[in-house]
């Protein structure tokens, strides 16, 4: 399978409570212990992210986003741009060499197609399972990124939409398009939308629930032998 700038083949891959103070998002405050994470994005931040080094800078594959510590989970509904769009900024806040990152899960219905478009402060860049697709940095006249995802039903994919700022305020805004029809993420046509993974490895507590169901029913049966 091959995968293209712009383009990507398909394949396989919880009422809102405590508020995180001070956080560098303040336009649309993150929150750690949402009832739902139902059309949510996590999002996590670095500062003194030394590879962005302008501008016109964007994070690339192989740079150290995963070193963004969380902060919460986030609508993406801030602004001007937030009607029609996920959009992510701040509130007068100045901001150095940072990294922002906005994970979440993505599962289609249907076989489509769906165009992911973003613009926005400083660097702006899309990866689907965390492999890089397209970026850019901030330019006075073209500063538009563009990916393609042919989504295949009932599989899941993640999503990260990562904004660079590399000085003073910033802000992104991200959108989808199916079928020439635009919006949020989670406003796409058959797509649902989840800051968690819905198939990720069961926590420790789960795993020994399920092992004590397991003896029980051994137990039984042998039980019902006798």
């Amino acid at each position: 399978m091959s995968i293209l700038k712009r383009s990507f083949a398909g394949f396989s891959l919880l009422a809102m409570s405590s508020i995180v103070l001070a956080t560098p998002i303040q336009s649309d405050i993150p929150v750690m212990n949402p009832s739902s994470t139902e059309n949510l994005w996590a999002y996590s931040y670095e500062s003194n992210a030394d590879y962005i080094s302008s501008a016109s800078d964007y994070v690339r594959s192989g740079d150290p986003y995963a070193n963004a510590e969380f902060q919460g989970y986030v609508t993406g509904k801030f602004g001007p741009w937030s009607t029609g769009n996920d959009s992510f900024g701040s509130h007068g806040l100045m901001d150095f060499q940072s990294v922002h990152v906005f994970d979440t899960y993505i599962t289609s219905t249907i076989d489509q197609t769906v165009t992911f478009t973003s613009q926005g402060d400083d660097g702006h860049s899309i990866f689907f399972d965390d492999i890089f697709i397209d970026g850019s940095g901030y330019y006075p006249t073209s500063y538009v990124v563009e990916a393609v995802l042919d989504m295949v039903a009932n599989t899941q994919y993640k999503l990260t939409y990562i904004g660079a700022n590399y000085t003073r305020q910033f802000a992104w805004w991200f959108k989808t398009s199916v079928n020439g029809v635009g919006g949020a993420v989670s406003q796409a046509a058959n797509i649902s939308m989840n800051a968690k993974s819905m198939s990720a490895v069961p926590e420790p507590s789960a795993i020994a629930l399920m092992g004590l169901g397991l003896l029980g029913f051994v137990a039984t049966r042998r039980r019902i032998k006798k």
